[in-house]
């Protein structure tokens, strides 16, 4: 269980360098969609605690098998998103506003969520 545990934290940190790579290629998408903003906002509010949680060395938070889990999919899955716009968000003509718009619902959404995660598991004793 341990083994399982460090290659979760591991993938945890390597996804997250991923996730920051796919913010920086979605950052000129989110000026141009419904809910980029927001979707930027609570980007920012989510690296700033996830420094803070790294900094702090927390073992609960490192030690939780499904928030490591949990994390590891909601950045493969925003780098997804950032793939999908690389491809699309080049045509001159943009037809899926709604696509993206739905997606960073989704993401902002879920950021928020593990933010308070993060911050109810740092705050456990």
């Amino acid at each position: 269980m341990k083994l399982i545990r460090n290659i979760l934290l591991y993938l945890r940190h390597i996804s997250f360098i991923a996730f920051l790579v796919a913010i920086i290629i979605l950052f000129s998408a989110f000026g141009k969609y419904y809910l980029g903003n927001v979707c930027l906002i609570v980007s920012f509010l989510y690296i700033i605690v996830t420094f803070i949680v790294i900094f702090i060395k927390n073992k609960n938070e490192e030690s939780s098998l499904l928030n490591n889990f949990v994390l590891c999919l909601l950045h493969l899955y925003i780098c997804f998103v950032a793939y999908k716009y690389s491809i699309i968000g080049n045509y001159p003509i943009n037809v899926n506003n709604e696509y993206f718009s739905f997606n960073f619902l989704m993401i902002s959404i879920c950021m928020t969520i593990l933010c308070l995660n993060k911050i109810i598991i740092m705050n456990n004793k």
